[in-house]
């Protein structure tokens, strides 16, 4: 059985490029498919911006999470590096 697809995989304009080399079209502008390389980065980043967001209150809990599709297991990510699993 093949590994399933992942976003973990390609870069933006690999997948705008083999869009446009299977459909024959340009993907609409601007596409912009926000790939990256490191769920875990990724993750910790995305957890930086909801807390530093001005709509989100201090008091809201921001929490991030990486699913491993291998093994089904969730993953919880901190914004300081330690992570848990579970």
């Amino acid at each position: 059985m093949s590994s399933p697809p992942s976003m973990l995989r390609f870069t933006d304009s690999e997948l705008e490029d083999r869009l446009r080399k299977e459909t024959g079209q340009a993907p609409i502008a601007p596409a912009k498919f926000y790939s990256f390389t490191d769920a875990e980065a990724n993750t910790k980043e995305q957890i930086q911006k909801a807390r530093s967001h001005p709509w989100i209150s201090p008091e809201v809990p921001v929490r991030g999470f990486v699913y491993d599709v291998s093994t089904g297991r969730l993953r919880e990510v901190f914004a300081g590096g330690e992570t848990v699993t579970g």
